[in-house]
Parts: C-alpha cells; sequence; structure tokens
C-alpha cells in the first residue's frame, strides 16, 4: 500500500523549494558597492568638487582668486608644504603659502588676502589629488596687538630650564607668550610692560606633574618677584598660553 501524503504538505514541500530557489537567485546577485567605504576615485579629477570654508556654501572655480579679510594666526612650515594658518568668522584654516620667505606677520594682525582654489598632490600620494586653498597674495591691513606690542616693548627675556626643549617649541612658545602677555589683563602684568616699561622673563620648565612630555611649565618673573606667574604651554594647543 502507497502511502498518501496529505495536500497540505505538498504545498508546503512546493512553498520551501520556491524558498530555496528565490533565496539561491537573490545570493547570487552583485550587491552594489557601498559608496561610504569605496576608494576615492583617483583618476576624474574634472569631477571633484570646489569648496572652502572661506566661502560656505558657495561652488568656486578653479583657480580663480578671491579676495577675504582675516585674522593671521600662524605661518608653518613643519610639513611637506608651508601652511598660512588664519581665522575667519572662528573657522580656523590652514592655506598652503608657496612663498619663499615667511610672512611678516605676527599673531593677531587683520590681512586682506586673495587666494584661489586649485588642485594639491600630496607629496607622498601625488595620484590622489584633490582642491585646496593657495595664498596668492597679502597685505597687512591693521596691525594687532602683539605688534603694536613688540614694537614698543623689547625688554622681554627668555630662560630655559628645560634643555630638551626643541627649536620648534621655543619658537612656538615664544609666539605663544608674545600673544599672552599682548592680550592678557592681570593687572601685575600689564603695570611691568604698561606702567613702569620693567623687563620681563618667563622660564620654560618642564612638567613635573603626571610625566605629560607635550606640556611645559611657564613661569613669568621680574627682578622684584621670582615667580609672578605660572601658565602652561600645551603642543596641542600651541597658539596661546593656559592657566
Amino acid at each position: 500500500m502507497k502511502p498518501i501524503i496529505p495536500f497540505c504538505c505538498l504545498l508546503a514541500l512546493w512553498a520551501c523549494n520556491e524558498g530555496a530557489k528565490n533565496n539561491t537567485v537573490t545570493d547570487s546577485v552583485p550587491l552594489k558597492p557601498d559608496t561610504a567605504v569605496a576608494p576615492a576615485l583617483r583618476q576624474d579629477t574634472a569631477k571633484a568638487l570646489y569648496i572652502s570654508d572661506l566661502r560656505k556654501g558657495d561652488t568656486l572655480i578653479p583657480k580663480k582668486v578671491y579676495a577675504d579679510t582675516l585674522t593671521f594666526i600662524k605661518y608653518n612650515d613643519d610639513g611637506d608644504d608651508a601652511l598660512f594658518v588664519c581665522v575667519k568668522n572662528k573657522d580656523t584654516m590652514a592655506l598652503i603659502f608657496n612663498a619663499a620667505d615667511a610672512p611678516a606677520l605676527n599673531n593677531g594682525d587683520l590681512v586682506a588676502l586673495q587666494w584661489k582654489l586649485d588642485l594639491y598632490a600630496p607629496a607622498g600620494d601625488p595620484e590622489f589629488s584633490y582642491p585646496s586653498e593657495y595664498v596668492v597674495d597679502y597685505r597687512l591691513l591693521q596691525p594687532g596687538k602683539v605688534t603694536r606690542l613688540k614694537k614698543n616693548y623689547a625688554l622681554l627675556k627668555c630662560s630655559y630650564s628645560d634643555k630638551e626643549v626643541s627649536d620648534w617649541g621655543k619658537t612656538a612658545i615664544e609666539e605663544a607668550v608674545w600673544y599672552y602677555i599682548a592680550n592678557t589683563t592681570d593687572t601685575v602684568i600689564r603695570k611691568t610692560i604698561d606702567v613702569e616699561h620693567a623687563p620681563l622673563e618667563y622660564r620654560i620648565e618642564q612638567n613635573n606633574n603626571g610625566g605629560n612630555s607635550s606640556v611645559n611649565n611657564i613661569i613669568f618673573a621680574t627682578t622684584n618677584q621670582p615667580v609672578l606667574k605660572r601658565m602652561f604651554f600645551n603642543v596641542e594647543t600651541p597658539y596661546s598660553l593656559s592657566e
């Protein structure tokens, strides 16, 4: 006697077979690459998007010269390309600066800047080009507090108890110290500089608190006060001192 398979069971078996076929077809369809993780297009630079924080919301024209007024912060020549670091509307940005000489500017100077967007090819990966800002020309519009103070005060001295400070560190700390004493409202420092026109010294010391090698102690002193004020310089925030 042949076994009788109920009709409902046959339907179930048919459904399972169809499901298996559907799964097989679906799995064999190639997936589209995820554009979020797909490698950047290296060859078609014509499709590069020319935008800049200097002109937010605008699509710019390659190699066209634009003009803006902004505040200079620092000249940085530590990498493959020198950078003109500046700020506009609280946005800090760095433009490539190809001139032979460093800009004769100080932190806080107001400048008229001519700049352009052009393709930049990194030294280590020249095929991976992308749009970047370049300085075309600049002009000092208004000297900042640091520039004005340097013209009128030549009595700032420096000493080092931390002998391991690099030349880069010495320059960065000096710039941060000038910016601090030009802008601080500390009454003793203001009196020393503006009223007494007396010498002001800053000492660079190692930070032995927690062993953080990226932080230096900065001790301000006068002839009568060996410890006038203690500040800190952090290489992660190199443009100013902190208390």
